[in-house]
């Protein structure tokens, strides 16, 4: 008998099966069920919810942005909540597995989010769609970032909330299949692309719930406004290339006539070198370099950079308004090869990763030299393949490039290859040289990259103190640790002027930097600029922070007076070069020569009187114009402008 009651509970183990349960246990069981259910329910509302706010807190870093959110328009947490249930049923769909959909899903909405974060706590600027064309190269950015405490902290706090209510969905017990997954992916993606990318339907729909994209060239702004999936959807979306309307052969033409004429007329202006002399021709782009003493209320031991303020006294010198901030190194080098404009590209253009095939095209100082008998060298203290560099100089016209891997008896300062071993390989590539071929040198430094910290260094390369009673305790290490950087590269600036003097070889060199570092927190200590954010700073601070110090100097004489108080943007780098050396230039150059502004980038314009504006005026906006009519020729149209220089 007892057997046979054991093999009775164990096939019939449900208490409703052997009749036992009582209606009350029925009405219990049921209400479970219930309450399991409007649980479910409620973890698929809210969780996602809360998903998007802590997108906007990860992207803003401000525990503010939690109310903004609800003062935005309700239309943005929907398109938000359609993005992320998309990204969920398609993972279902797949895997069908609640809890795995729900892991994955989280990880890939924040993903944007999270990199914006630490591109910001760089750069000051948000992450654009154009920012993926490096995704290759993510390992390599990625260690340039310097995450705040704070942040780390937001950073932690997401994940552990993910973690913790991915294990609450694994216990719910919901039943699901892939057909229901499948369907709902198919409608969320026709709503989706109703709203945001069929423009007959999509321009209404967005105006209906609230959201206006149009706020051009401001791309932290309409992260703020509308978090950072709609922000980098409507930052794809403004930056679309249309061909001008007048755009054709004959334009081009005129143009360049026009321009040809004008050189003429005012040749006399143009002052050039001895024509029968062709110098070698070294071009230096410091990384980070800038005058420090312009940091208000902090002073130094000694000068940082006594070789260089020696150099601006004695030969023609000025300011760079350089392009960038804190970053895109690859941009100011490209507009100082090509004289063109990145302000007349979409915005957040990274010519070196967009444009890679139409950098065949591109007329560059490296292709004029070549025409002018020179040899073209790069010389780069880093990866090569960054930025795809190795591939890319090809196109600009370099005949040989030597990265970090390539390089004579490379050494260390710090993190990154030494600026004394990209010093002693010019050095020695102006030895190799037979005498009366010239030759071109390009060389890009490494050594005073973020991140700064003095603990990169051993205590003895510590040779400049700072001193400022407004400086933080992170503001002092990090701009202890740059002012040293650049007081080595000054160091080795002069060992090669040293090197030039005594040769009896006739050489130019120009020297620059691309940009200012990243020391927002000395910038923001000492009251330079009110706000890390760079799209809220005033037109002032816009020069301030894009200001850098350029010399060109040559050890033969060239019988002329030097200007020390010259202003440049980066497009107009490599045509002062080819001006000062007096060489053979072509069609796109000689227009350069006949512009009527010194400076270009957005939000911050320089007219040729050295007037300050936040954009173009209308007396230069004509020759604007023509520059990027030029611009569109060779990136984007048919490159009329080699025929031009065939024909003339």
């Amino acid at each position: 008998m007892k057997n046979k009651l054991l093999y009775r509970r164990k096939i019939t183990p449900n208490r409703r099966e052997t009749g036992i349960v009582s209606m009350n246990s029925i009405k219990k069981e049921k209400r479970l069920k219930v309450m399991e259910k409007l649980f479910s329910i409620a973890l698929g509302l809210v969780l996602p919810v809360l998903l998007v706010i802590f997108g906007t807190i990860i992207q803003k870093n401000e525990i503010y942005m939690i109310e903004n959110l609800f003062t935005k328009p309700m239309g943005v947490l929907i398109i938000n909540l359609i993005i992320f249930y998309l990204i969920y049923f398609f993972f279902q769909m797949i895997i069908n597995r609640p809890s795995a959909s729900y892991f994955i899903t989280c990880l890939l909405y924040l993903a944007l989010p999270i990199i914006s974060r630490l591109k910001y706590d760089v750069r000051g600027e948000v992450l654009i769609h154009n920012d993926l064309s490096l995704v290759s190269q993510l390992g390599e950015v990625a260690s340039f970032a310097e995450v705040s405490g704070y942040t780390l902290s937001i950073i932690i706090f997401v994940f552990t909330f993910i973690i913790v209510t991915t294990i609450l969905i694994a216990f719910q017990r919901t039943n699901t299949n892939r057909i229901t997954s499948l369907v709902s992916t198919i409608i969320l993606t026709v709503l989706l692309s109703f709203v945001l990318f069929i423009p007959s339907i999509s321009n209404k729909l967005l105006t209906d719930l609230n959201i206006n994209m149009n706020v051009r060239y401001s791309p932290n702004i309409l992260h703020e406004k509308y978090g950072t999936i709609l922000g980098f959807y409507a930052n794809y979306k403004l930056n679309v290339v249309t061909r001008p309307n007048d755009y054709g052969k004959d334009k081009i033409f005129a143009i360049l006539n026009s321009a040809n004429k004008e050189k003429e007329d005012n040749s006399h202006i143009l002052k050039k070198s001895t024509d029968d002399i062709k110098p070698n021709i070294v071009m230096i782009m410091s990384e980070s370099f800038f005058d420090p003493t312009r940091i208000k209320d902090v002073s130094f031991s000694e000068d940082p950079i006594p070789t260089v303020r020696k150099m601006m006294e004695k030969y023609t010198s000025g300011t760079l308004v350089t392009s960038t901030f804190a970053g895109a190194t690859s941009n100011v080098e490209y507009e100082a090869f090509t004289g063109e404009s990145t302000s007349f590209m979409p915005y957040g253009t990274v010519p070196y990763t967009d444009l890679r095939k139409e950098l065949k095209n591109a007329d560059t100082i490296q292709k004029v030299l070549k025409k002018n008998g020179y040899k073209t060298v790069g010389l780069h203290t880093y990866d090569g393949d960054f930025y795809n560099r190795r591939e890319n100089y090809k196109y600009i016209g370099f005949d040989e490039f030597k990265d970090m891997n390539e390089l004579e008896n490379a050494g260390y300062y710090g993190k990154y290859v030494s600026d004394l071993t990209i010093t002693d390989n010019i050095i020695s590539e102006l030895e190799k040289q037979k005498k009366g071929e010239p030759i071109y040198i390009w060389a890009l430094t490494m050594q005073n990259h973020t991140p700064y910290a003095t603990s990169n260094y051993d205590k003895e390369a510590i040779k400049v103190t700072v001193s400022g009673d407004m400086l933080t305790d992170v503001a002092y290490d990090k701009l202890t640790a740059y002012i040293n950087g650049i007081y080595e590269s000054d160091r080795c600036l002069k060992r090669l002027i040293d090197y030039l003097e005594e040769s009896k070889t006739p050489t130019i060199v120009m020297f620059y930097g691309d940009h200012l570092p990243s020391l927002y927190e000395a910038f923001y200590d000492t009251g330079m600029i009110k706000t890390k954010d760079t799209s809220k700073w005033t037109t002032k601070e816009m020069l301030d922070m894009h200001q850098i110090p350029f010399f060109i100097y040559n050890n033969y004489n060239l019988k002329k007076e030097y200007n020390h108080n010259e202003v440049l943007g980066a497009m107009l780098l490599g045509n002062r070069l080819l001006n000062e050396a007096g060489i053979k230039k072509s069609s796109y150059f000689n227009f350069l020569d006949t512009i009527n502004y010194l400076a270009l980038r957005d939000r911050l314009f320089i007219d040729e009187n050295g007037s300050v504006s936040s954009e173009i005026t209308a007396e230069c906006n004509r020759k604007a114009e023509e520059q990027k009519m030029l611009q569109y020729d060779m990136i984007y149209g048919n490159n009329y402008i080699a025929e031009y220089d065939k024909i003339y």
